[in-house]
């Protein structure tokens, strides 16, 4: 039998609830069509040559219903994996107990997100890859990777030798962005499984203790427990970087971006995900862990691949290429453009369908010389560049 590979390119997409009542397959509307383009971006992601030394990488699909999964995703190189049993009944338990943050409150949204945290204890790799159904793996939205000998593979070939090797090499567990409220957003992650780490977050939603004030077991408020001043320099920082018009060190310039965040500003845990899987992973990796196996991506530049540096595209909040004003009144077509190539194969679907339609409804123009209308496929407002929220950086 063939040894597995050890990279995990990792994605958790739940059709329904965390309980057992009947659903509706939430990854049948229109509204869930990304997780098409994310697999058939994470396959060919997964072949990249970079991986060879580790065995290779492989394709990972955390979800409730793996027939439905395979089926939208249609990845035949793909691992679909149900979400721990046990893992589920204790997320469930802790649905009742959140207090839902004013910034976030659907709670089943929430509740279903704290499923990610099985990727810490995806054992049978020594490395995952998570990003959100709702980031593009490459450098824009064609969804596959850049000619070989191009600076954009350059780019992609440093991030995973050079840097990869280093993450490997050293003693962090998770690379992870922060975002406007969290000091981890865990949209886009690079970690190594822990069963020692696995543990400590079931024992922490055991335990029912929550408030938006004092935050996870009642730890207590942020800027008292989170190690503000013992944090490690941010992954890929070297030297003394210029930062909001400040000479800082890396360190400093890690507390900076902490301090810039909603939950440690206003000193509470009632920032977006703060009582799901944002919190959980901060309080983890921060407060129990006190930081000694997380680090911060260097973040050089706000512009997309500043300075030579692999950086996602990550479309999170309600800015999606699959929904209606996404680059105007129309969702952005561009962004399914992989439909096309010859190279895609994927059988029909309900959502693939919603998603040709989007993109074929013709639009009358102006008329032709001789008087007949001309219609083409798509509005050139499909065609713009699909706007985005943010940029992560993982290496």
């Amino acid at each position: 039998m063939a040894a597995r590979p050890q990279l995990a390119v990792a994605t958790s997409f739940a059709f329904g609830s965390v309980s057992d009542a009947p659903q509706t397959p939430r990854g049948r509307q229109l509204d869930h069509c990304g997780f098409v383009k994310w697999c058939h971006s994470a396959s060919l992601f997964a072949k990249l040559p970079f991986f060879a030394g580790i065995g290779g990488a492989e394709v990972v699909v955390l979800t409730d219903a793996i027939s439905a999964a395979r089926e939208e995703c249609a990845a035949a190189d793909a691992r679909y994996m149900l979400y721990e049993a046990a893992l589920k009944r204790e997320v469930a338990a802790w649905a009742p107990e959140r207090r839902r943050t004013k910034r976030m409150p659907d709670s089943d949204f929430s509740t279903r997100a704290l499923l990610k945290w099985q990727l810490v204890g995806l054992l049978d790799y020594s490395y995952v890859f998570y990003t959100d159904i709702d980031t593009d793996l490459f450098f824009d939205t064609a969804g596959a990777p850049p000619p070989r000998g191009s600076r954009h593979w350059g780019i992609l070939e440093r991030a995973w030798t050079t840097r990869f090797d280093a993450f490997k090499a050293g003693g962090d567990e998770l690379i992870a962005s922060q975002d406007a409220h969290s000091p981890i957003n865990t949209g886009v992650m690079l970690l190594k499984p822990s069963a020692s780490t696995y543990e400590l977050g079931r024992q922490a939603l055991r335990s029912g203790r929550f408030n938006l004030r004092r935050g996870w077991n009642f730890t207590g408020p942020p800027q008292r427990v989170l190690p503000l001043h013992s944090l490690q320099a941010p992954f890929g920082c070297v030297g003394s970087p210029l930062f909001r018009g400040r000479t800082l060190t890396c360190a400093e310039w890690a507390q900076d971006e902490l301090n810039h965040t909603v939950m440690v500003r206003e000193n509470e845990w009632d920032f977006v995900g703060g009582d799901a899987d944002q919190g959980l992973f901060t309080y983890i990796y921060l407060v129990v862990l006190r930081g000694r196996s997380f680090r911060l991506t260097w973040k050089l530049d706000s512009r997309l691949q500043c300075c030579g540096e692999y950086q996602l595209r990550h479309f999170w909040g309600r800015s999606k290429p699959w929904v209606a004003g996404a680059t105007g009144p129309h969702f952005c077509a561009k962004y399914f453009d992989f439909v096309d190539h010859a190279s895609f194969a994927h059988p029909p679907t309900k959502c693939l369908a919603a998603v040709r339609r989007s993109r074929e409804s013709p639009e009358t123009l102006p008329a032709k010389s001789n008087g007949r209308p001309r219609s083409r496929s798509v509005s050139a407002a499909t065609r713009q560049p699909c706007k985005f929220s943010a940029n992560a950086r993982v290496l």
